[in-house]
């Protein structure tokens, strides 16, 4: 899903760009193809002027002079004086037959009253607009026919100029901003494709998590609730076992508890609902609960349990007081769990405050197998167990990622060192109160 929206949101903002940029480079196109046209006109238009004003003054047309100018402006010149055609063929010769360009171009011009081949019934000039003509082979022409009366006699002047470069231009122009247009889409596509990539990331990231977060979850629900189904099974068949069973059964639902108010306050700390308390808590009182806590615990299971303070009084700490003993007692129970030593010595714990500076620095040690470094961010995940073959199950993989939550929420620093001879130490670093969080 994440995916199809990340294409659909690309799409619509290349999309979106890419029409902007399509209707910038159409009026540009639009732009320039009117601006070279009317500069085409008005060269025409001097030219038109140069050769009436030249018939008007009765100035003789030298062939060289018309041959040069047809040549170097792509001109078709045509000259009749009482209808009788000036005997110039022409310097160059066009794609279409030179006769009838000149002939359509007498028809364009009756089609404006402007009749060259008859003489004149009024003393003015006649004129017709210019005019668009298109030859056999394609090519295109803008003319212009006049008629000028001169006493007893007439000139006449049909003018084309041959404009197929100009369309041909207008065609690549076209074409040049086309595939302009083609590579910005191009262009905007990518760069919103990785924009958005890197964007979305996170999201996707969180996504995964949650998939993954639900799949284990179910996973490890799934385990409990199928020893209670079977034990209220074996129940059934034979109620002489029922007293085991319930007591199979009420195991299973207190771990069952204990898997949801984990999950519950992994979910708080996601929606940030999870609630605190705040108060000024004494370090090394709340630590030599935890110890007294867990020192038979401990002693039961042949564990060595060790507290080290310093000589002076800890000055207090802001915290929940609630949730950083929850806090030490996930990394104590973790160390229980997994700090046995290789060698198979007697496991030693050790609990330790010290003051360094404006920071109070809690530490349970353990001198296990200790844990890899590449392995330290991974053991802070939700449902990560290092050995799962060495897992017990009771553990589901939760705590030390909600350590990581709690440490979070109560903006303390948690880190995890390695141990000269092996082991690892889990440390808390704590501000005291009166100075800020760093």
């Amino acid at each position: 899903m994440l995916t199809t929206f990340r294409r659909r949101l690309t799409l619509l903002f290349a999309g979106t760009t890419s029409l902007i940029l399509t209707v910038i480079f159409l009026i540009v196109w639009v732009y320039q193809n009117h601006l070279y046209q009317a500069q085409q006109e008005n060269l025409f238009q001097n030219y038109l002027l140069e050769l009436s004003n030249k018939l008007e003054a009765d100035i003789h047309f030298s062939d060289n002079w018309l041959a040069l100018m047809e040549a170097e402006n792509r001109l078709i010149i045509h000259i009749e004086e009482n209808r009788v055609p000036l005997f110039f063929p022409g310097s160059w010769e066009p794609a279409s037959s030179r006769s009838e360009l000149i002939e359509k171009a007498r028809k364009k011009a009756l089609d404006e009253q402007v009749d060259i081949s008859r003489p004149p019934l009024t003393t003015s000039m006649r004129k017709t607009s210019v005019m668009q003509i298109e030859g056999e082979k394609g090519d295109i022409y803008q003319a212009a026919a006049l008629l000028i009366p001169s006493g007893s006699t007439s000139k006449a002047l049909i003018l084309l100029q041959d404009i197929t470069e100009m369309r041909q231009r207008k065609l690549s122009l076209g074409i040049f901003f086309l595939l302009l247009d083609l590579a910005g889409f191009a262009a905007l596509f990518l760069a919103a494709r990785l924009i958005l990539g890197r964007a979305m990331q996170p999201i996707a990231e969180y996504q995964q998590r949650q998939t993954d977060f639900i799949s284990a979850a179910s996973h490890e629900l799934r385990s409990p609730l199928t020893v209670i189904q079977t034990s209220a099974s074996v129940i059934e068949d034979d109620p002489g076992q029922a007293a085991a069973m319930s007591r199979i059964i009420r195991r299973e639902c207190s771990r069952s508890g204990k898997l949801i108010r984990d999950l519950l306050l992994l979910a708080s700390s996601d929606s940030g609902t999870l609630s605190r308390k705040l108060e000024e808590v004494e370090a090394d009182a709340l630590l030599l609960r935890l110890f007294e806590s867990y020192e038979t615990v401990c002693r039961q299971k042949d564990i060595s349990l060790k507290l080290h303070m310093p000589d002076d009084i800890l000055p207090p700490v802001l915290s929940d007081p609630a949730y950083l003993y929850q806090l030490l007692s996930i990394l104590l129970e973790n160390a229980i769990t997994y700090g046995i030593p290789p060698s198979g010595e007697k496991p030693v714990i050790e609990l330790s405050a010290h003051l360094s500076g404006r920071h109070i620095t809690l530490s349970v040690t353990d001198h296990g197998p200790g844990i890899p470094d590449e392995k330290k961010e991974a053991v802070f995940r939700r449902f990560y167990r290092g050995d799962p073959s060495r897992s017990k199950k009771e553990h589901f993989g939760l705590g030390l990622s909600i350590a990581s939550e709690l440490a979070r929420q109560l903006k303390c620093r948690l880190t995890v060192l390695d141990i000269p001879g092996g082991g690892a130490c889990f440390r808390i670093e704590l501000t005291k109160t009166g100075t800020s969080s760093s």
